[in-house]
């Protein structure tokens, strides 16, 4: 039920429903035109934090979070660390460098690309992702929850029939220094998978 909403609300969104558009309008205490509602409705849909998979005319909507957009001069914005950590919590970016160095040493080839929600660690393809909360670190690994390791402890959930900005269908919340070896376990295992595939 959550997840059909969670489209149906992106799709709204994404789309800026003349409905939803007049609803918005008639509840704001300043006046708006239509137009500048339907564009702020439409950012909120391609921004929303939990990563809504919209189908739009039967197509799926592409994920902001997956695509670098051209800046008004054409160019393709890029992304940086300091994107990720700026307003961070120094404990976060500490336990994100922390993680980060051990994501890298997991062999000679391990590529890391900063996108604009997260940071992806590649070899010859995406074996895991990255993102920086202010209250924890997020990991998502390309490998199905039920064949994942599962470290004592460690917090994971199934996220594959939720919305998500990552990939794969485990998620790992990391939250203390005590959390990271095994967040290390988990990215190893799909790392493995990647090399192999």
């Amino acid at each position: 039920m959550d997840t059909a909403v969670r489209r149906a609300l992106g799709t709204l969104l994404l789309e800026g429903s003349h409905g939803l558009v007049m609803l918005v309008r008639k509840t704001l205490d300043e006046a708006h035109t239509p137009k500048e509602i339907k564009e702020s409705l439409h950012r909120l849909g391609a921004d929303s934090p939990q990563g809504l998979k919209v189908k739009k005319d039967g197509e799926p909507v592409r994920d902001p979070a997956r695509v670098a957009k051209p800046s008004a001069s054409g160019e393709k914005l890029t992304y940086d660390l300091e994107h990720h950590t700026q307003g961070k919590p120094e404990a976060i970016i500490d336990l994100f460098g922390r993680l980060d160095q051990r994501l890298i040493a997991l062999g000679p080839d391990v590529e890391r690309v900063f996108l604009k929600r997260y940071i992806s660690y590649k070899v010859k393809r995406s074996f895991a992702t990255l993102r920086l909360d202010k209250g924890h670190l997020v990991l998502y690994v390309a490998m199905p929850f039920a064949e994942a390791p599962k470290p004592e402890g460690l917090g994971m959930r199934d996220v594959s029939s939720l919305g998500h900005q990552g990939l794969g269908d485990t998620e790992v919340s990391i939250c203390t220094e005590r959390d990271i070896a095994g967040a290390e376990v988990v990215a190893r295992a799909s790392f493995e998978r990647s090399v192999v595939g």
